[in-house]
């Protein structure tokens, strides 16, 4: 369904992410962990069209989406979460979910006449998506006034708004407490279930180990592994990268 081969970003004389090559299958589960710097979050805005790569390609159900806009790619079918979420102050949780799609559908297909056939079929959508993300008790409440964990289930919530086929999420289990990323787990597979593809980008490894079919390595831009959990935990280039030590490394 994805497909990056030697992708590629550099910003002057530093390379933050040099010829990635990945491949992920439809309706995947797939990782993408690595150290801190190690240009995770710089692929993932290169595939989302926030950055325009160095060299590389990246197709997505073959059709070549590098260089595209980030609103044409989500038309495409790619969405993300971000790890640091924004929403309009001002705005409900039912009100951000509808404007969510407006990047699928633009603006023509929002605004038609109201009680026409298509606009229910709108809100019977934004319905589906909060029961599915646990936020219907709360469509009515402002966005800004929702606990933390809430918060990153309508960052997902806005991304399943715009109707993708892969959702690339950025650390969404960032600050949640056990109980809640417990919770981020089984909707991840819930979401995998209903055949959306999903790449997730975590620092809890733990999660990442028990929850992706296939996981990669980032470390100082590069694709140091790749392949089931068992195959990474146990690949001496990813110990070393972890414990950050020259010494484990050579010896490995």
């Amino acid at each position: 369904m994805l497909e990056v081969v030697g992708l590629s970003k550099a910003f002057g004389g530093l390379v933050a992410v040099g010829g990635v090559d990945l491949s992920v299958p439809q309706g995947a589960l797939f990782g993408i962990i690595g150290p801190n710097g190690s240009g995770k979050t710089t692929l993932f805005n290169m595939l989302t069209g926030f950055l325009e790569p160095s060299s590389g390609e990246i197709r997505f159900e073959g059709l070549n989406v590098r260089g595209l806009s980030p609103e044409h790619i989500v038309r495409a079918g790619i969405a993300r979460t971000f790890q640091v979420v924004r929403f309009h102050k001002e705005s409900t949780v039912r009100e951000t979910v509808w404007a969510a799609q407006s990047l699928h559908l633009g603006l023509g297909g929002l605004f038609r006449g109201i009680g026409s056939p298509s606009q229910k079929d709108l809100a019977g959508e934004v319905d589906r998506i909060l029961e599915k993300t646990w936020l219907k008790p709360h469509a009515d409440r402002l966005a800004r006034e929702l606990p933390f964990g809430l918060v990153r289930q309508l960052e997902i919530a806005r991304a399943l708004a715009t109707r993708p086929k892969i959702l690339l999420m950025d650390e969404p289990a960032s600050g949640m407490n056990p109980s809640e990323t417990h919770q981020l787990t089984e909707d991840l597979r819930r979401l995998r279930e209903d055949g959306l593809t999903v790449v997730l980008i975590e620092h809890d490894i733990e999660m990442v180990m028990g929850l992706c079919d296939r996981i990669a390595v980032l470390n100082f831009g590069r694709k140091i592994a790749e392949g089931t959990a068992d195959q990474v935990k146990n690949d001496p280039d990813v110990i070393a990268a972890y414990l950050g030590t020259k010494k484990k490394r050579a010896h490995a």
